[in-house]
């Protein structure tokens, strides 16, 4: 087991030493970077403790320039971090636990629309889990479910603003319902089995 000073390895001694490391970057390094603007940078790091650990197991630890905290349930960081937070308050704003499986559909799901939407994001998004002992994992077939949450979404939409329209009719409303309903369980039935 990792020790401080004799002390049980805790999250908020793994918070002050990502803080110790941040304001040492800052204070040695970034002040000589020859132009202007200065650099700066945030972590989303993922912290994993031994069992027998005074306050849980696994914790999100964030820093954002010289600031550092601790996210109660996810968050999202970088040049795409205020979409990304927006969705997952959005989809999951008050849930205080998301299931592993939940979490990469969530995360597959902000990181399509950020390279959708956000300048300067992009590529091939490259996802890892932190399992509950510790180890990292990659997950696999990341590009099918972008590929299906494309197809979703154009069918799911509409019915945003026809569930509050009250102009629209209830005959009318169960017609769309059952219509997008249909189309979701034929297209779902082609979506390949996630590898995760």
């Amino acid at each position: 087991m990792e020790t401080v000073e004799g002390e049980a390895m805790s999250t908020t001694n793994v918070q002050h030493m990502v803080e110790d490391v941040v304001l040492e970057i800052y204070e040695r390094h970034i002040p000589f970077f020859p132009r202007e603007p200065k650099p700066g940078f945030d972590l989303l790091i993922g912290a994993w403790r031994r069992d027998g650990m005074p306050d849980g197991r696994l914790s999100l630890i964030k820093t954002s320039d010289t600031a550092v905290s601790r996210p109660q349930a996810f968050e999202c960081v970088g040049t795409g971090g205020a979409l990304g937070n927006y969705l997952a308050d959005s989809l999951y704003g008050g849930v205080q636990t998301l299931s592993l499986r939940e979490g990469v559909f969530l995360a597959i799901y902000i990181l399509r629309l950020a390279k959708k939407y956000v300048p300067g994001v992009g590529g091939r998004s490259s996802i890892v889990k932190l399992t509950g002992d510790g180890d990292i994992e990659p997950v696999w077939g990341v590009e099918d479910i972008e590929a299906a949450f494309e197809m979703v979404e154009p069918l799911v939409r509409p019915l945003l603003f026809a569930a509050v329209d009250k102009s629209m009719s209830d005959e009318d409303f169960s017609k769309r319902l059952k219509t997008v309903t249909e189309a979701l369980e034929n297209l779902r039935s082609g979506f390949p089995r996630p590898q995760f």
